[in-house]
């Protein structure tokens, strides 16, 4: 059966590269914890009787709260904002244990325009933005995670409602309709399919997550550490996701900073019953690389600068500034035509700025002092002299800052996504030639390559 774009079902076909057991949990304390599962997931009905008997913890100390407990306060927020009744079609949950993207994995469609139509509508942590995700100091055996979202769609004005949970904390975009850009990658072409397969919802996600660790994901996590664990059903705009029936676990190093290649994957589906469909080892193609079946052969990105212009932000007292817009060109399929396709995961920590002098020499770097959006870049000088840069996005918002020490190769948050119609303003002495030289940038993971350089 052909699916809508975004399905993300676990069966043994879909994903060859790994193993695949379809079999039940055989041991008395998984059994256990299925005859549990089973009682949590007899239907909305049952949730909603879940709801009145656990009120939510007031705080939660870096591993955040678990499905149930995300979605009974997200709910009500939804249910109370105008267009509904909406009805929950998606939903992604992240426990990473180090600095995380979740974008970085590429977004169904392999297509820019989801940064940076979606970035802009959900101008808050979204999958979208999420750059700057909540560290997870829980335990992965849990279920719990400090970061979820949520899409709920209206069938009759065909909305689509993005809501998350950080920590506890519960944030409801307003609603966005087919005429918004956004809402075919927020799921609104296949969201009333993808309703059916949360109805009933699937265990929450603390039963789950001890079924999965009992079938392989705690070995998994013992030798691959740091990982992300995500919890997802329903339509999701990553690509790179499957689960069963009644939802599952995907536990990777994809997106964490420093994970680029091909790396080891763990799946583990469910049934709707709450019992375990199957689990796969597998390996996952993290960022810009694609399997063309082997050998593994990675593509590379190129920045393409726009002619330097004259910025008009204002400078710091004593410097000068320079804009530099580019486009992220990524050749997809192993196409040698360039189609600014910059969704296969281009982070900030995988480029290395370098400016050089007209005779090639290396010209020093500052530490800016804005290290969040100010209001203005005459407000973001440094201590020393030397150069440094800002990343702003598409519309003007500061987004990242190179280098973060002095003298140092790093980016201020370094899972920025780098998209094409970004700027880099760079920032130097105005003592110094008003011609400097040439702004290089590299790549530091041997997979993918990046290149691109610019007069300044």
């Amino acid at each position: 059966m052909d699916l809508p774009p975004g399905e993300r079902k676990l069966l043994p076909e879909t994903r060859p590269q790994g193993r695949f057991v379809n079999e039940q949990p055989t041991s008395p304390s998984l059994r256990s914890l299925v005859v549990v599962a089973l009682v949590v997931s007899a239907g909305v009905g049952g949730v909603l009787a879940w709801y009145t008997t656990h009120p939510p913890p007031t705080s939660y100390p870096g591993d955040g709260p678990s499905l149930y407990l995300a979605l009974q306060e997200v709910d009500r927020v939804v249910q109370n904002t105008t267009g509904g009744p909406w009805q929950l079609f998606s939903y992604d949950g992240f426990a990473a244990q180090t600095s995380f993207y979740p974008g970085a994995v590429g977004f169904a469609g392999a297509t820019n325009l989801s940064y940076r139509y979606c970035g802009a509508q959900f101008n808050g942590l979204t999958i979208w933005n999420g750059s700057d995700m909540p560290i997870f100091t829980g335990s992965v055996a849990s279920g719990t995670a400090p970061f979820w979202q949520f899409e709920f769609y209206a069938n009759a004005s065909q909305g689509v409602l993005v809501a998350t949970d950080t920590l506890g904390v519960v944030r409801a975009y307003s609603p966005i309709y087919p005429s918004n850009p956004c809402w075919q990658y927020a799921g609104g072409p296949s969201a009333s399919f993808y309703e059916t397969w949360l109805e009933p919802l699937p265990t929450d996600s603390s039963a789950q997550a001890r079924l999965a660790y009992g079938v392989g994901a705690g070995q998994f996590v013992a030798e691959n550490s740091p990982i992300v664990e995500e919890f997802a059903d329903g339509f999701s705009p990553l690509s790179e996701t499957n689960h069963g029936p009644g939802g599952g676990i995907e536990y990777s190093q994809c997106g964490l900073v420093g994970a680029a290649g091909q790396l080891p994957a763990f799946d583990v589906g469910f049934l709707s019953d709450g019992t375990v469909q199957g689990y796969a080892s597998m390996s996952l193609s993290c960022t810009a690389i694609k399997q063309l079946g082997p050998p593994t052969t990675g593509w590379p990105y190129r920045i393409g600068f726009q002619p330097n212009t004259s910025s008009i932000l204002p400078a710091p007292v004593g410097w000068n500034t320079s804009t530099l817009p580019f486009q992220v060109e990524f050749p997809p399929n192993g196409s040698v035509t360039s189609t600014d396709y910059d969704a296969w995961g281009l982070t900030s920590w995988m480029t290395r700025l370098a400016l050089t002098n007209g005779s090639g020499g290396s010209l020093p770097t500052s530490y800016p002092s804005c290290q969040s959006w100010v209001p203005s870049t005459a407000n973001c000088s440094a201590g020393s002299s030397g150069w440094y840069a800002l990343l702003l996005s598409a519309y003007g918002m500061w987004l990242d800052s190179y280098p973060s020490r002095a003298n140092g190769s790093a980016w201020a948050i370094p899972n920025v996504p780098l998209v094409s119609g970004e700027e880099l303003v760079l920032v130097y002495p105005a003592a110094w030639d008003a011609s400097i030289g040439t702004l290089t940038v590299t790549g530091v993971a041997s997979i993918p390559t990046v290149s691109g350089s610019v007069p300044v």
